[in-house]
């Protein structure tokens, strides 16, 4: 029988995530002895801590997530092309000779999720009649990395499909990312390599075009191809004509947009509220072809999806995403394929019964 093996999920809040639940479950069928849980890591100091216990052996292997995504980088001893490439890290693996090794599954396990959400063309939620179905449906169209948790919130909101309508083909033009945290920069490279024409990002620490220009994460997003922009909100009374351009150039690509991401952790359960997000985005202005995608899977309607769900967007959650990037994560720690049916399954299931006692 295999050695007992501790993994772990170092974030900050960290009591929405499925990642215990989906771990535990490929565990036991697997027949591995191996236990997985999320640790609260508030500090730099904390993060420290856990990547040292990681090299000592203590811990076998670590996802990361928000905050901690970027920093983690300086106090790993290797950064393996995936994480370089973009400029985060969601995975850490041990190495035999005590080394602990950063790398990125979220880019890929994203790509094709959006891969999956451009080609579809089936109905489109649409505004109806009552009668709608009460919650949220998900739907498993294919799989061997985890992509389409297909979501459809115009549900929740006594939404229905009109089965006579297809939706429309999706160009792969304009991409609009909200947030330039890990996901954030994730996002960005899965959009590139999907074939964006242009990709424009902005956050809510950029309020100035000054602010944005003296950002690490804004020169990474730049470094990536991506155009950059203030926050599109005013929030001081005098802004510099450049940030006042900047931000009216984001809002109009914004409403040009086929692609509408939101990739920080506005909404989550435990995280900040959605609705400061969902104000910059001009829902009214886009185009019918235009598909959302919110990386928050935890509440499964986010203030974003349930915009995108009143305007009659295809969208979808991010469970598809977090499912193929823990599934990812499982082969580099274990070597063996991921139960990947059966981790989105516990998943889903987990978030039924949270969802219920709400």
């Amino acid at each position: 029988m295999a050695e007992r093996r501790l993994f772990v999920l170092i974030g900050h809040p960290v009591r929405h995530s499925v990642s215990p639940v989906m771990h535990t479950a490929a565990f036991r069928a697997l027949h591995l002895p191996h236990i997985y849980s999320a640790f609260d890591v508030p500090t730099e100091d904390d993060l420290r801590q856990i990547v040292d216990e990681v090299r000592s052996g203590v811990i076998a292997g670590a996802n990361v997530t928000v905050p901690h995504k970027q920093r983690v980088l300086s106090m790993v001893d290797a950064v393996d092309e995936s994480a370089a490439s973009i400029g985060a890290a969601n995975v850490l693996v041990r190495t035999p000779d005590r080394r602990v090794i950063a790398y990125n599954t979220d880019a890929l396990a994203l790509q094709d999720e959006l891969d999956d959400l451009l080609k579809d063309t089936s109905p489109p939620s649409v505004r109806g009649k009552a009668g709608a179905p009460p919650a949220p449906v998900r739907s498993s169209p294919g799989q061997a990395s985890g992509q389409a948790s297909s979501f459809q919130p115009a549900a929740a909101l006594g939404v229905i499909r009109e089965p006579h309508l297809q939706a429309l083909p999706c160009p792969r033009g304009r991409a609009v990312i909200i947030g330039a945290g890990g996901a954030g920069l994730a996002a960005i490279m899965a959009c590139k390599r999907l074939g964006f024409h242009l990709i424009s990002v902005t956050t809510r620490s950029w309020a100035s075009s000054a602010e944005m220009l003296d950002s690490p994460s804004a020169e990474r997003a730049r470094a990536l191809g991506a155009l950059t922009a203030p926050w599109p909100v005013r929030s001081t009374p005098i802004l510099s004509k450049a940030s006042q351009m900047l931000k009216l150039n984001w809002s109009e690509t914004a409403a040009t947009a086929d692609l509408i991401l939101q990739a920080t952790s506005a909404g989550m359960l435990g995280g900040p509220p959605g609705e400061d997000v969902t104000g910059i985005v001009p829902w009214d202005m886009l185009a019918p072809h235009a598909r959302a995608y919110d990386v928050i899977y935890n509440p499964p309607v986010t203030p974003f999806l349930r915009m995108s769900g009143l305007r009659g967007l295809k969208a979808r959650d991010g469970l598809g995403m977090v499912v193929g990037q823990a599934a990812r994560s499982f082969t580099l720690w274990t070597g063996m394929e991921a139960p990947v049916e059966l981790m989105r399954s516990a998943a889903e299931e987990s978030l039924e019964k949270a969802t219920s006692v709400r």
